[in-house]
Order: C-alpha cells, then structure tokens, then sequence
C-alpha cells in the first residue's frame, strides 16, 4: 500500500512538473506575441530559442512584428553556430528585406518648379566671366511621394556677363544662369533659369553736372580746360553688383526628367 501510495505521488509530481513547463513555454510565446508591437532582435529570438519556443513560432512572429535584425555575415554565422533553425535564419533575412524601400523611376515633368537659395556672396567686383556658381535647394522635391531632389541638394549655375562698376557713376552688372539640380540618385536635372542684378549707379545725375562743368569750362584756344567739378564728377564711381548669400530664386525643369528614388 506504502508502495502504491509513493508511486501515485509520484506521477502527481511528474505530471505537475509537465504542465508547469508547457504553462511557462506558453507563457513566454504569449508574452512574445504580445511585444510583437515593439521590434524584434537577434537577441529576442536567441531568448526564444533557449526557452524552447517552437522553429514554427519564431518565425510566425517574426512575420508580424516589425524587426531590426542585424543580417551581416558574421552575425548569421554566430546564430547558426548557436543552433538557430534554417528556417528562422531565412525568416530573419526575409523580414530585413522587405523592410528596405523599394527603388522606383519618378518623372519630374517640365516646368516643375524648385525652390534655390544663393550658396555664397557674389559681386561683379571679383566675378568673373565663365565662374561657376552654387546654390542649394530650400525644400525637397516630393512627387509620388518619393522624394527625388532633396534639401540641400546642389544647383549648379554659370556668371554669363560680368561689368565692373567704373567711373562717371556707371553701376556694375553680373548675370548668371542656373544649369542643372542633382537629384537624389546623382544625377544632374536640366533647369532653365537666368537672371541679372545691377549694382547703384548715378549716370544720370553725373553726366548732368559734367555737363554743367564742361559748360563752365575755361575756353584756352585750341584748348578746353574742364572746370573743378567736372574732374571731381568723373571721379565718382557707381556701385558692384551684389548677390548676398541666402538670395532666394524659383526655378524650372528644362523637360520631363526621370529619377531612381527610394519609395
């Protein structure tokens, strides 16, 4: 009877023992699934195989929760080296790459217009015929919800005429052109753009109190001596044209344009 008794406890423990272990593996799977909201790690799915977690499991919650696996070389050998399961290696590798976006061809149609803004001072003082010039994109390009030129992206442009502020009032000039964008896969985007600036000038008002000088200009035949204020007005010199940093343009797509961007 003793023996009967001690046998039948016995079972009660084993059996007891069974369920506790199935209760905590449960347990574990159901906490797993309930952080499937957070990202999952290499680490989460060492931590899951230790505890005996089902191949089959482990990856079904891989499939639903969003993950941050580290997929190099290295790191899948360390995981096979600690008994990961193939499948749960290829399920890892899988969820890394869906992850990734997707490279898609945008249009860029003519006349799409990009907001610049002037990358350094310019002034027809130091310019020079031919310089190239930089700008920067204020705001990113969006089409289709891919972004293809973004900001800071580089503007390329080119000083197409440059005059010096001189003498008898006369203001500078500097025109420029803005020939291309890069857009987010390297390429150059065609723009058409130009424009000019003018620095202060006073001819007006110059030639007209030269001409008062000349007019009150000392007659020494076969000479004419000017007059003090005509040589002082001669003098007077107008102002460079400047282009401060920061100065802001909008400008156009030169024809439709494709780019290879990230959606």
């Amino acid at each position: 009877m003793k023996k009967f008794v001690a046998l039948f406890l016995f079972f009660a423990l084993l059996v007891q023992s069974s369920f506790s272990l199935t209760a905590n593996a449960k347990c574990f799977e159901e906490k797993s699934y309930q952080a499937s909201n957070d990202e999952l790690k290499n680490q989460d799915v060492l931590d899951m195989l230790k505890a005996g977690v089902s191949a089959e499991t482990i990856v079904a919650q891989i499939k639903t929760s969003k993950c941050a696996f580290d997929i190099s070389t290295t790191t899948l050998q360390e995981l096979k080296t600690a008994g990961a399961p193939e499948a749960v290696i290829l399920a890892m590798v899988e969820a890394m790459i869906s992850q990734q976006p997707k490279k898609v061809q945008i249009k860029v149609p003519d006349n799409t217009d990009v907001e610049i803004e002037n990358a350094f001072d310019l002034s027809s003082a130091t310019a020079k015929l031919g310089d190239n010039i930089t700008f920067r994109v204020l705001r990113p390009l969006i089409i289709d919800g891919a972004t293809v030129i973004a900001t800071g992206a580089l503007v390329n442009g080119k000083i197409v005429q440059v005059k010096r502020a001189g003498r008898w009032g006369r203001a500078g000039r500097l025109a420029f052109s803005i020939e291309e964008v890069i857009a987010v896969d390297g390429k150059p985007i065609p723009l058409k753009a130009s424009s000019s600036i003018k620095g202060e000038g006073n001819e007006g008002e110059v030639a007209t109190k030269t001409a008062i000088g000349v007019a009150g200009a000392i007659i020494i035949f076969p000479f004419i001596v000017l007059a003090p204020l005509a040589l002082l007005n001669g003098f007077k010199r107008g102002e460079s044209a400047v282009l401060p940093a920061g100065a802001r343009f909008i400008v156009y797509v030169k024809g439709d344009a494709f780019v290879t961007a990230h959606k």
